[in-house]
């Protein structure tokens, strides 16, 4: 936006969109990729966590995939608070977030930087998310496997 505005024209951010729409056209198979990525892992964590509310929470990384939004509308961040009742240690990236976003607010000047960042912030996050549930799980089933264990070898007459 600081390197193409234009005011002699009607619209001064014209070039700015034009160039905008090029961009998204020109690597828009890089972006559906992302999306099937995401879309395979969020099947994967939701398949092993096995909870509606929290695949419902998780869910939020599709509103920044599959969206373009702006400024407040990242409000949505939000249905990540749930998700400290079931994993507590959430709650201190989640202040961090939310300081960020505000840093964010404050440091930059022209929108599109501002954006950007904040995407880039959220969609970190959620990935984080993800990835949080996804060990998370990989830990129990690892508990779980180490319970039976003994249990194995004393009904196979070893023990």
């Amino acid at each position: 936006m600081k390197y193409t505005m234009d005011t002699s024209q009607l619209d001064p951010f014209e070039t700015w969109k034009e160039m905008r729409r090029e961009r998204y056209a020109k690597h828009r198979f890089f972006g559906y990729a992302v999306i099937a990525a995401s879309l395979g892992l969020f099947v994967h964590v939701c398949r092993r966590v096995r909870s509606l509310w929290v695949a419902g929470c998780l869910g939020q990384i599709f509103i920044i995939l599959l969206s373009q939004i702006t400024c407040y509308y990242y409000t949505f961040m939000i249905l990540s608070a749930p998700l400290t009742r079931r994993k507590r240690q959430l709650e201190i990236p989640l202040l961090c977030l939310a300081a960020l976003s505000q840093g964010i607010w404050r440091w930059t000047s022209w929108n599109d930087d501002r954006y950007t960042l904040l995407t880039v912030a959220m969609l970190g996050f959620c990935y984080f998310l993800l990835y949080t549930f996804a060990r998370e799980v990989r830990r129990a089933e690892g508990r779980q496997a180490l319970a039976a264990a003994p249990r194995r070898v004393e009904a196979s007459g070893q023990g």
